[in-house]
């Protein structure tokens, strides 16, 4: 009898009202690649997810490497070496190569984690598989590929016997880049090549307009699954204005009344129940899970007027509006300082953590960033029209000081590994610092003064902010400017 990797007898699935599965079988040999081809509701992937343990069959019986399994989880299916990777992928763009890699198995030195090693360890790793890349390069600038590849890494490192691949969706093109490369990959545990260990279970099927108006209730259903489980999951849909155009096309096909652009009638109210479903549950067993949604929208010509955005914007409690304007100046991020937006900020759960866990006064300190920033903005169109010498001398100080708040608190530069990521204690220290300068007076005779005075302010915080916080280097730097501070600072 040939001794198969996975084998499916007679399996059964039922749901209220549908035969789901019925009587399926298949073997899967090491070294093979199967494709699951089926059309939408054929039951593919509730095939999978018994196999992975998600679903218990009603009847059947599931074999791995010759012994009959019972998985009752996913968890229980990957001890047993059997890994899925889902279509929605899961890696956190924002978090490094090394960081997905290591998720949910860091390594730690005492209390705090052990980057150095974790680092050093996932150079070692994705060497072995092949792949250049920089552990620190976060995950978001990875192609889709690269990414599904990425997954792979990670289901082999908890050596999984079986890879299950849930590729369905319109870039049938990343699914074939994926079997060009996989069968490359050499397999570190036994010097052979990695497939022949690993089966891939491709399921592919067109998109249509129905489904992709389905896709993201899918993503939302699958989240506040693991959320009950516990997890905190972090959602990402590319572009909400995608899905609100597939929403337009079903509701015109549907003849029924359109509202402004064509959309539907109740758009704000479809989306405002979306975006509800996301937050944090508490579970029977005293445990927590949550669902971060994070939705893009993209409309035409940057327009934010128009139904899509107006509405996000009116259900969303934090708004993130990209500035073309401040990508072409360098200014990154590239976020509309004013345009954005986050009410939290008048949430009295909010106040009261912020008031115990950073400082009594974070809530108008940030106010008064933020109003000095508006203040900054209207000065530079008075000085744009009126010209440097046709304004009052406070109004270059007023600009200066937004300029500083800018280029000290907003810009980030994330290619630096200190200033990349900025800790809680340090963004209150930097920010008290700013406050300082933006509060105090300064004696200046003409404008042309005030421009290079603030540059030289500027140019000592940002060495501080490349800095190790509270380091000689950055206790250096604050001197520094502390001294230029105090040239012409009114005592």
């Amino acid at each position: 009898m040939k001794n198969y990797r996975l084998e499916v007898r007679n399996l059964h699935k039922r749901f209220p009202g549908v035969y789901a599965i019925k009587g399926v079988s298949f073997q899967v040999a090491p070294g093979e690649v199967h494709a699951l081809v089926g059309e939408n509701g054929a039951g593919k992937s509730t095939l999978m997810k018994m196999i992975t343990g998600e679903y218990t069959p009603d009847e059947g019986e599931i074999f791995h490497n010759g012994e009959q399994i019972k998985p009752k989880s996913i968890a229980d299916s990957q001890k047993k070496g059997i890994s899925m990777i889902h279509q929605e992928l899961a890696p956190l763009p924002d978090m490094t190569i090394a960081d997905n890699i290591f998720l949910g198995q860091e390594i730690m030195n005492g209390k705090f984690l052990n980057d150095h090693e974790m680092i050093e360890q996932t150079k070692d790793i994705l060497r072995e598989y092949g792949m250049d890349f920089d552990p620190r390069l976060k995950v978001g600038r990875l192609s889709v590929a690269q990414i599904q590849m990425l997954e792979i890494i990670k289901a082999v490192r908890k050596n999984a016997d079986i890879i299950i691949m849930a590729a369905c969706g319109e870039r049938a093109n990343e699914v074939v880049e994926i079997f060009t490369e996989f069968p490359e990959l050499e397999d570190p545990r036994s010097g052979r090549k990695l497939y022949e260990r690993t089966t891939i279970i491709a399921n592919t099927s067109n998109m249509p307009v129905a489904a992709r108006e389905a896709s993201v209730y899918t993503a939302m259903t699958i989240g506040e699954y693991y959320r009950s489980m516990g997890m905190k999951v972090l959602l990402l849909a590319d572009s909400t204005s995608r899905w609100a155009q597939a929403l337009r096309e079903m509701s015109n096909r549907m003849e029924e009344l359109p509202g402004q652009d064509a959309f539907p009638m109740d758009l704000s109210a479809i989306i405002s129940n979306f975006y509800a479903r996301a937050g944090m549950v508490y579970l029977n067993n005293g445990k927590t899970g949550s669902v971060t949604f994070i939705g893009t929208v993209s409309p035409a010509g940057g327009n934010l007027k128009e139904p899509v955005t107006e509405s996000t914007k009116k259900v969303a409690r934090c708004f993130y509006a990209l500035s073309q304007a401040r990508a072409d100046a360098k200014r990154y991020p590239a976020i509309d300082t004013l345009e954005s937006y986050s009410k939290y900020l008048e949430y009295p759960e909010f106040i009261e953590f912020a008031k115990k866990n950073i400082s009594d006064t974070w809530i108008a300190d940030v106010n008064e960033a933020r109003n000095m920033l508006v203040r900054g903005r209207e000065t530079a169109e008075q000085i744009d029209i009126l010209g440097d010498d046709g304004v009052p001398l406070e109004y270059h100080v007023v600009y200066w000081k937004s300029e500083l708040i800018d280029f000290v608190i907003l810009q980030q530069d994330a290619f630096d590994n200190i200033d990349g990521s900025t800790a809680m204690e340090r963004q209150k220290y930097m920010l008290n610092m700013v406050l300082g300068v933006v509060r105090s007076e300064f004696n200046f005779d003409t404008f042309e003064e005030i421009n290079p005075y603030f540059k030289r302010i500027i140019n000592g915080f940002k060495q501080m902010n490349y800095s190790e916080y509270q380091s000689e280097a950055f206790k250096k730097y604050e001197a520094e400017v502390n001294e230029i501070i105090n040239e012409r600072k009114n005592n």
